[in-house]
């Protein structure tokens, strides 16, 4: 036989026992792999598999991977027992046990590349914002890590484990043409390239901005806005932040539930969208018990909540109006609703004021 090489290798062992499911083969490697160098006349075995035999004297092939350690000469093991414990050379009376000797040359130097591609995005498509980009790689031994770049130089990212994956923020770079590629690296340091994939990066200048919401001051009333009767108010019983009108939210301290909400849509270029608003909070709890709220949501056109932007009880007092801020950037491209709604039980009153409101966007 020909000498083995240095690497991984697999060992089949074949064996079959009459009766007994208990019947075990154990796979001995010749030398711990932290020895120097191993050496068959002198072995320091070492357990690298058990598998149990199928009785009824079926023959079964047992096969494990190994990686040869250093060492001209080595050989494997394979232990048979009839119960017992793992040993490398058991000696019950069914017992058996069989050593290949062989013969170990130097490692064949790896010389082959890995192959990598790039598979999103697609070449010729237009990109913009944050992506994606992936690829694909493979090696006759192994890949170790795949790098990303972008014009051939400026590198993006790199992972190393499949799936292979970066997030690229595209915003890093000007508009125009781009080519993306991977490189792909064995253990040896063996590099594979991909081909170019053409983009063309398209971020929109940012710097008109505008504000999405009718009526945000409830100053024409309640035009513009969905709301329960009463909601919108220029009673004096409670302050607004500017003018005379405001969203004023329970207060009766009774069970009840109120709302108003406006239906806008966040523009697909956006590039930031804030909603904010003003709010003041009073109540006539006196308890560290949560018995009224006032929740802030994101409903879709067909009146199913998306999110729950924040929540605010009696336990929120603040007689001063303070003013909230919440990104509806993830919102972009969608017509949604956003929604105050107001929640009291029959204890005591807990009013919510809300004015000033604005949904500003930049593009």
């Amino acid at each position: 036989m020909a000498p083995l090489h240095r690497g991984k290798f697999v060992v089949q062992w074949t064996a079959s026992a009459e009766q007994d499911l208990t019947s075990v083969i154990d796979y001995i490697a010749v030398d711990d792999p932290k020895k120097a160098i191993a050496n068959a006349n002198s072995p320091s075995w070492v357990l690298i598999g058990t598998q149990a035999c199928t009785a009824g004297g079926v023959t079964k092939i047992f096969t494990s991977n190994y990686t040869l350690p250093a060492g001209s000469l080595q050989a494997i093991r394979g232990n048979f027992r009839f119960g017992g414990s793992q040993s490398s050379c058991s000696t019950g009376s069914y017992d058996d046990h069989d050593d290949l000797i062989f013969a170990v040359g130097p490692a064949v130097p790896d010389s082959t590349p890995p192959t990598t591609s790039i598979t999103a995005p697609a070449n010729g498509g237009s990109v913009s914002g944050t992506i994606p980009v992936n690829a694909n790689a493979s090696d006759n031994i192994g890949v170790v890590k795949v790098q990303f770049y972008v014009d051939g130089s400026t590198l993006l990212g790199t992972d190393t484990a499949p799936p292979y994956s970066i997030n690229w923020n595209t915003t890093g770079i000007a508009n125009g043409n781009h080519n993306l590629t991977s490189k792909a690296y064995d253990g040896a340091n063996n590099v594979g390239t991909s081909a170019p994939v053409s983009v063309t990066v398209n971020n929109s200048a940012c710097g008109t901005t505008s504000q999405l919401l009718l009526n945000p001051g409830f100053e024409s009333g309640s035009v513009n806005w969905s709301s329960s009767a009463g909601v919108i108010t220029n009673s004096a019983s409670r302050p607004a932040h500017t003018g005379a009108w405001k969203a004023w939210l329970n207060g009766n301290g009774t069970a009840n539930t109120q709302f108003a909400w406006q239906q806008i849509t966040i523009p697909a270029n956006a590039c930031s969208a804030k909603l904010t608003f003003w709010l003041r909070i009073d109540t006539a709890e006196t308890t560290t018990v949560v018995h009224d709220r006032l929740l802030v949501r994101i409903l879709n056109t067909s009146g199913i909540v998306v999110s729950t932007l924040a929540t605010y009880s009696n336990l929120n007092q603040n007689l001063t109006f303070t003013k909230k801020t919440f990104d509806l950037l993830g919102f972009k491209g969608q017509t949604i609703r956003v929604r105050f709604q107001g929640t009291e039980d029959a204890s005591k009153q807990t009013s919510s004021v809300i004015d000033d409101t604005a949904v500003n966007i930049t593009k």
